[in-house]
């Protein structure tokens, strides 16, 4: 049986850990990239079901990466939840316009809502 498949971009190295082994358990299969710079190399060899995006990391921001892959024919229907600890409306306003799918601010959201998330993202 095929698994779905997580990326998780996130530079918080314990973030990183809670999100990846409560989404293993969950069944899916996830990867991890911590440098922005890093970020759509992987996703175009790993080929995830989702992205789930922090805005903020090292070399390149999240920001660009969005404008990356929503340029990219291949990318452009990818799911992408953006996961971040911004959280002026400014800020979801300009993801939302880049084409995320999804926007959550990490520190007001539970395991089980970010599950829930990308649940209702895949189906």
């Amino acid at each position: 049986m095929y698994k779905k498949k997580i990326l998780l971009a996130e530079d918080n190295q314990f973030i990183l850990r809670s999100f990846k082994h409560l989404l293993s358990e969950q069944g899916y299969e996830v990867d991890t990239v911590c440098d922005g710079a890093l970020v759509v190399s992987i996703v175009k060899e790993f080929q995830p079901d989702v992205l789930v995006l922090d805005l903020i990391l090292p070399n390149i921001n999240g920001f660009d990466i969005l404008k990356e892959l929503r340029s990219s024919k291949e990318f452009d229907t990818l799911p992408i939840i953006v996961a971040t600890s911004l959280g002026q409306n400014e800020d979801k306003e300009i993801v939302m316009n880049l084409g995320a799918t999804d926007y959550i601010i990490k520190s007001q959201i539970t395991g089980k809502d970010l599950v829930d998330k990308i649940t209702k993202v895949l189906e």
